[in-house]
């Protein structure tokens, strides 16, 4: 399948409902009939749990799946400076943050 149309978002910005299509005339289709949804190509290689969905603007960026997993310390001190960076995107920060935890 091509196309997706995000249908719910949960509150950590994780796909709650989804439906693939494999054109984007029925994408659009099946979106419009559901308002607030809206479609996103399907990147390859890139399962949906691996999406963070910014509704407002309608945009999907990619993070590690929600769930316990092994990270070196230092690889979390380096990801948290990059957060530092005044040009990051607020929503794309608050999306990592949501994902890292607080800090120790």
């Amino acid at each position: 399948m091509d196309f997706s149309v995000i249908l719910d978002v949960t509150p950590t910005g994780r796909v709650a409902k989804i439906q693939e299509f494999g054109t984007r005339q029925e994408a659009d289709t099946h979106a419009d009939a559901h308002p607030g949804s809206f479609v996103v190509p399907n990147p390859p290689g890139r399962h949906f749990s691996e999406w963070v969905i910014n509704s407002s603007n309608k945009r999907v960026s990619f993070s590690p799946p929600e769930g316990p997993a092994h990270v070196e310390p230092e690889a979390i001190q380096a990801f948290r400076a990059v957060l530092d960076d005044p040009a990051l995107a607020p929503a794309t920060k608050a999306a990592a943050l949501a994902i890292l935890g607080p800090a120790p």
